[in-house]
């Protein structure tokens, strides 16, 4: 507030802060009564500049300090006040005092122009320290603006350093499961191979049943053992490592989705193909071969024993036709 620096002026200043304070509201000099108005603002001004005697020692002389204080209280209020106005407004005094068809004395010419310079002086010190301001603030919020970017930068260069670290390590372990499961793969493909290899060495040996069921027992587990390993490195190689809470519920949700697309997988048909070709060969096996193989079993028994019972027989009757003939011999002698 305006008032707040009475106490510090006396009675000639505060005239001088009222005819500044006139001349810093809009449009001052412009309206209808903007010449009567500055015609009682210049009257001021003469009551406090000449004085009543012709002693010139005797005439007021302001004091800048004073006028610094009203201007910097005048340029504090901004919503009714304006130094720019005032600016103006002293510039249009200037000019109606310095025209000599108004009559104003020299000596009130000379005091008015010496306050006109040190308002006009303080108003463009006033702006350039408030473009100094201006340019500070802007310079410290550039300055916050570029720390906050490269905070940003520091904190996303942080990050980014993080995420590669994990993946690096990702990575490693990616590539040691990798290469264990193709180990496996090659285990797997060796020891399936032996076996077969051992099997069809002594396909002599066996039965055609049961070299069937082994057959298919060995391509089952062969195939069911290299699908799921393909399987396990097509999940590590196009699965996304991290997952948030919701994909992982989604994923819990879509079980039944799964095992219905289990149950409609090439290898399920594979492996209930197979289950029923090993069940029709043991089926067959169970209740044809061996009542197959019981039957000719029991009639290569009885013949056996046929067999034997003849030649039992063909013995008793040598030993018979031998007496009589040694009896026929010693009757003729």
């Amino acid at each position: 507030m305006l008032s707040d620096i009475n106490p510090h002026l006396d009675k000639k200043h505060l005239i001088i802060k009222d005819v500044l304070c006139s001349l810093s509201k809009q449009n001052a000099l412009r309206d209808k009564s903007g010449q009567f108005r500055l015609n009682g603002n210049i009257d001021k001004l003469k009551e406090v500049y000449v004085s009543s005697t012709d002693n010139a020692s005797e005439d007021f002389r302001h004091k800048y300090s004073k006028i610094f204080l009203i201007l910097s209280r005048i340029d504090r209020e901004k919503n009714e006040l304006s130094i720019d106005n005032l600016m103006e407004a002293i510039e249009e005094a200037r000019a109606y005092i310095e025209d000599e068809s108004n009559g104003y004395s020299t000596n009130f010419v000379n005091k008015f122009l010496k306050l006109y310079d040190h308002v006009v002086l303080e108003i463009l010190q006033i702006k350039y320290m408030r473009e100094i301001e201006n340019k500070g603030e802007n310079n410290n919020s550039e300055t916050i603006k570029k720390l906050k970017e490269a905070q940003i930068l520091a904190e996303n260069a942080s990050n980014s350093a993080s995420k590669a670290t994990k993946k690096i390590n990702d990575m490693q372990k990616e590539y040691i499961t990798i290469l264990g499961i193709f180990a496996s793969i090659v285990f797997a493909f060796v020891a399936g191979l032996t076996f077969s290899t051992s099997v069809l060495s002594n396909i002599h040996q066996a039965s055609v049943y049961r070299l069937s069921f082994i057959v298919c027992l060995i391509g089952l587990f062969i195939t069911n053992i290299l699908h799921y390993l393909y399987a396990f490195i097509r999940e590590i190689h196009f699965s996304k490592i991290n997952q948030d809470f919701e994909k992982q519920k989604e994923c819990a949700i879509s079980l039944k989705s799964l095992k219905n697309g289990f149950c409609n997988s090439y290898i399920f048909r594979f492996n209930l193909l197979i289950t029923c070709i090993m069940c029709a060969i043991f089926i067959y096996w169970r209740f044809f071969d061996m009542n197959t193989k019981n039957y000719i079993d029991q009639n290569t028994s009885k013949i056996h024993q046929r067999t034997e019972g003849n030649s039992t027989a063909g013995k008793g009757n040598d030993s018979i036709v031998e007496p009589n003939i040694n009896k026929n011999n010693s009757n003729t002698q």
